[in-house]
């Protein structure tokens, strides 16, 4: 996985590094280790929670780039709702401004960790969401897929659950393109 890694210059300039940094460290280097002070209130190290953030600084770029206008990202905390009766909790809830249109969208940030009936569960709430839904036009629902070999699986579950003018899907590292055009 080819990942653009990011890091502060300056006064805010985002410096675009390809590749993965390998700096120190046994044989693979320091880049699987994270630092958390002895007295943070961290819980664990989550890769979820860094996928997503990287997910938001990918499209801050994006956006300082040009490549889009403004983008307003909530994480789960701030993006859980209830639709009639139906809950929600999308891993975020992104829009982005693209020239005169608004993109809209809830993100299933998909670890590749979810078989059985999670993601089944997943498409059928959002498809209740969406029956309900009376707030103007409903949210996408995009997939960003980070385990390669669940993409298909992901795509597979959509296609038998139907609604794909709802449903959406892309690999992590295909995410910022496949949400800005």
């Amino acid at each position: 996985m080819n990942r653009i890694l990011t890091t502060l210059v300056g006064k805010g300039e985002i410096k675009r590094m390809p590749g993965v940094r390998r700096v120190g460290g046994f044989e693979s280097g320091s880049h699987g280790y994270v630092y958390m002070p002895p007295k943070s209130t961290t819980r664990s190290r989550d890769m979820h929670v860094h996928d997503l953030v990287e997910l938001r600084v990918l499209l801050a770029m994006a956006a300082h780039d040009g490549l889009c206008g403004p983008v307003t990202f909530r994480p789960e905390e701030q993006a859980a709702l209830r639709v009639g009766m139906t809950p929600l909790n999308p891993d975020a809830r992104l829009q982005i401004q693209l020239g005169a249109n608004l993109r809209d969208c809830f993100i299933e940030l998909d670890e590749g960790s979810e078989w059985g009936k999670r993601i089944p569960g997943k498409l059928r709430a959002y498809s209740a969401a969406h029956q309900q839904w009376t707030d103007g036009r409903f949210p996408a629902v995009v997939f960003v897929v980070q385990d390669a070999g669940h993409f298909p699986y992901i795509q597979r579950k959509i296609k038998e659950h139907g609604g794909a003018n709802l449903f959406r899907s892309t690999h992590f590292d295909q995410a910022v393109q496949f949400l800005t055009t």
